[in-house]
């Protein structure tokens, strides 16, 4: 029974029933705040600025006054002369298997009967070829820039072109020491790949730099097999000038830095920053989804985004995206890198796993591009080390007691060893000579490797205590 005060004609309510009041005013409030925040959870979506974050991505490394337009230079890069000439030359099996790797001419000794060689031999000779090479050239100097698209969805459809004419750049370098007995052609052959990889890496952005890095070694491996033909190319010391120029200095940031500015894009593309900055878990979900193979069929429903306090804010976000990139940026050396790398799943760098998924380049990816990075620019170093170590020979008669003996008149400056950022390690051995990298492990073994792989062409990075370049042979023509 419940009882009731009385002070003059007013009731006075009992505390049950004002309790019972406060609960259901609660639960009024409660229900309109949920229908608010649902409301808002499902109707509101990100506002990327994706106009803004390109222009970021220009500042970084703007292209030359008189830069080649991004349509021209798409044209050009999808113009490619090698089909027609292989369709018009290719009779036979053999001929057929060349044109499916146009790099089967950089292996084994050069033999101009070989069926390959006769189809490269053919194509380098067509008007098309030589018209379409130098028009190749002179955009490689003029330079160009096409920056990687700050969206989920951006990726940069040239970059297949880019490497299709490195590799028959290559190719032809080959073709013109050994064939036509031209290797200033051939030195331009390296320094307009060189150029390309440049250009294509302007936005600084990891999927660029990868396949940039991968043009740079592929020129570096060629030109140490051209050492033999030392004495007929440029200058050792000039060589390395007008690469230096092209390439620039060895620089994580470089690779990164467009990276960093594309990550806080696509983060915008992901985080509503309206009431609170939350994720929008649909977008993120969807992005996360394709990049792991399994696309879903348009964008999942956006009840998913109920689901957002669960997730950190997009101060949080920014803040591990800005953690991460410091700690990669932060390495300097191949061997730092190569011991970032997450072992057994286990990420390395504190709170990197927030970039896992979301980019569709996982924190490990980042990770062993700067270990490719470090590889590729640290062969071009011994490349170039190389070639001013046979011009020495051809001067002097004898090999050089240390790389010192090659700077000034040799080498503008020491060939560095990308494993810890000291010179090369080299000695002289019998009538020939070692040089070497001390590799992953960043210890200096003496230039040992696994000599049970001796009949390997090349050594192995992953196995071998340190990675001797003079070891490095053609590889044999496949059967």
């Amino acid at each position: 029974m419940v009882m009731h005060a009385v002070d003059g004609d007013k009731p006075v309510l009992s505390r049950r029933r004002v309790r019972r009041l406060i609960v259901a005013a609660l639960v009024v409030v409660g229900i309109g705040w949920f229908g608010r925040f649902a409301y808002l959870r499902i109707t509101l979506e990100p506002t990327p600025r994706p106009e803004y974050w390109a222009r970021q991505l220009e500042k970084l490394d703007p292209p030359p006054d008189g830069a080649a337009s991004a349509e021209k230079v798409i044209g050009l890069l999808q113009d490619r002369p090698f089909e027609a000439a292989f369709a018009a030359a290719s009779t036979q099996p053999a001929v057929q298997r060349a044109w499916w790797d146009e790099t089967l001419v950089l292996y084994g000794p050069w033999d101009d009967s070989r069926p390959e060689i006769v189809v490269a031999t053919k194509i380098f000779e067509s008007q098309e070829f030589i018209s379409r090479r130098k028009a190749m050239i002179d955009l490689s100097r003029r330079h160009w820039a096409i920056i990687m698209p700050p969206t989920p969805r951006g990726f940069a459809t040239h970059l297949s072109s880019v490497r299709q004419w490195a590799k028959w750049l290559i190719v032809h370098s080959r073709w013109s020491i050994e064939h036509a007995r031209d290797p200033s052609a051939a030195v331009e052959d390296w320094l307009t790949v060189l150029r390309l990889s440049r250009d294509i890496t302007r936005g600084g952005v990891v999927i660029h730099h990868l396949v940039g890095v991968s043009m740079i070694a592929l020129t570096a491996q060629e030109m140490m097999y051209a050492r033999d033909s030392a004495r007929a190319l440029p200058d050792s010391r000039g060589l390395v000038t007008q690469i230096d120029e092209v390439i620039g200095p060895v620089s994580l940031e470089a690779v990164y830095g467009g990276e960093r500015l594309l990550t806080h894009s696509l983060l915008e593309h992901w985080y509503v920053r309206e009431g609170g900055d939350w994720l929008a878990v649909n977008h993120a979900s969807q992005n996360y989804w394709t990049t792991g193979g399994r696309t879903p069929a348009g964008v999942p429903s956006p009840i998913w985004n109920l689901f957002s306090p669960l997730f950190h804010d997009l101060a949080t976000a920014r803040a591990d995206v800005d953690c991460t990139f410091d700690a990669l940026s932060g390495w300097r050396d191949l061997a730092s890198s190569w011991r970032g790398l997450p072992k057994s799943g286990r990420p390395s760098i504190d709170r990197i796993s927030a970039l896992d998924g979301m980019t569709g380049f996982g924190a490990s990816s980042f990770a062993r591009s700067a270990v490719l990075y470090f590889r590729g620019r640290m062969q071009m170093e011994a490349s170039l080390a190389m070639i001013a170590i046979e011009q020495f020979h051809v001067v002097r008669g004898r090999y050089p007691n240390t790389l010192d003996d090659l700077h000034p008149e040799f080498l503008p400056r020491l060939p560095i060893d990308c494993a810890d950022q000291e010179p090369l390690r080299y000695r002289v051995a019998g009538s020939t000579y070692v040089l070497y990298s001390i590799s992953n492990d960043g210890r200096d073994d003496g230039g040992l490797i696994d000599r049970s792989k001796q009949a390997q062409p090349a050594p192995d990075w992953e196995k071998d205590a340190d990675y001797v370049f003079t070891d490095c042979v053609r590889r044999p023509v496949p059967k």
